[in-house]
């Protein structure tokens, strides 16, 4: 008699494997624009520097530094972003000169590593295609036999300019500070894309930014939102921050509406389960979650019998969720096949 747990294992190391090689990556060069079905834009590239080095300082003068430049949401509003989400390690611009990263789906672009500060880093920006949403997942691997304390500084500078108009936070009020996870920006109008900035998860994460500025290097305007956050990385560790940026109303509707967008806010980025329905980790692994530092995610606990393979490895209920559960499903049958076989 064969035991569930140990097919459900067999599938899933096949499914891992298929799913694997379809997802392979290729080089790209930014600039590069990536797109969701929705017609959401992100348009990369690697001139993020500004003219003093720093993050909240100087102006931007096309320097190297990997950014998402701009965007253009699904109603085709553009000027989103004066050049943003840049990662800053103890004052030094991250860029790998351009190069990069595209996964097959063609939404999300992988840059590095680079050693900054003794630390590999890598900067990924990925783009939803269900939501206006684009995810950026920094992360810090630690390859010495020592703790590393370091400063990560992440500026977004908004292209709503003089107009930025704070509209409403997760503490429930219009004015953004250090105990905000996440607030949403306009022009007013709103003709620019309406801005959602996500800094940090709820309940109790490990790292929360230590100080938050509205002032950042000017780019047509110094307003944006930007965090420093300060954290050591662990002896032979990685750490990760993760990010999310909302354009629109976020949901599907394709319009550029503040009241939409504080709900879709509140509704997505307030609870795990949110995040797992609305799709928005689906591609991320245990061992990644685990790495995040400003967000606490719960462990997925082991499956059936006890078996580490069978927990909630795929987030159940995410647009993602059901070509994943089809190829488990069809690797499944394969097993049982190749055992009748025998």
């Amino acid at each position: 008699m064969i035991k569930f747990h140990h097919i459900c294992s067999a599938a899933i190391l096949a499914a891992f494997f298929t799913i694997g090689t379809a997802l392979a990556t290729v080089p790209v060069v930014l600039p590069l624009t990536i797109n969701n079905a929705l017609g959401t834009q992100l348009n990369l590239d690697d001139s993020g520097g500004t003219s003093t080095g720093a993050a909240f300082s100087g102006t931007c003068n096309g320097s190297p530094g990997t950014s998402i430049g701009d965007a253009t949401s699904a109603n085709g509003d553009n000027d989103a972003y004066d050049q943003s989400w840049q990662i800053f390690v103890d004052g030094a611009v991250f860029s790998t000169g351009g190069n990069a990263l595209q996964d097959i789906t063609g939404r999300k672009i992988t840059a590095g590593p680079v050693t900054l500060s003794g630390l590999n880093v890598t900067h990924q920006i990925y783009l939803s295609d269900t939501l206006e949403v684009g995810r950026i997942l920094a992360s810090f691997h630690n390859p010495t036999g020592s703790p590393i304390n370091t400063m990560v500084e992440v500026p977004v500078n908004f292209g709503s300019d003089g107009s930025t108009t704070v509209d409403g936070t997760s503490s429930g009020d219009a004015v953004f500070d250090v105990n905000d996870r996440w607030a949403v920006t306009s022009d007013g109008g709103p003709n620019d894309p309406v801005n959602t900035t996500v800094l940090y998860g709820p309940g109790t994460p490990s790292v929360v930014p230590t100080s938050v500025t509205q002032t950042l290097f000017s780019c047509a305007g110094t307003e944006g939102i930007g965090a420093t956050f300060d954290f050591t990385i662990p002896a032979g560790g990685t750490s990760s921050l993760l990010f999310f940026a909302g354009l629109g109303s976020i949901d599907n509707s394709a319009t550029n509406d503040i009241g939409t967008a504080l709900v879709q806010a509140a509704a997505i980025w307030d609870a795990e389960q949110s995040l797992i329905e609305a799709g928005l980790l689906d591609d991320l692994t245990q061992a990644q979650l685990n790495q995040i530092r400003n967000w606490a995610f719960a462990p997925r606990g082991p499956g059936p019998d006890g078996d580490p393979l069978c927990g909630n490895l795929i987030p159940v209920g995410g647009p993602n969720a059901g070509w994943a559960l089809a190829i488990l499903a069809l690797m499944l049958v394969g097993v049982l096949l190749a055992r009748r076989k025998v």
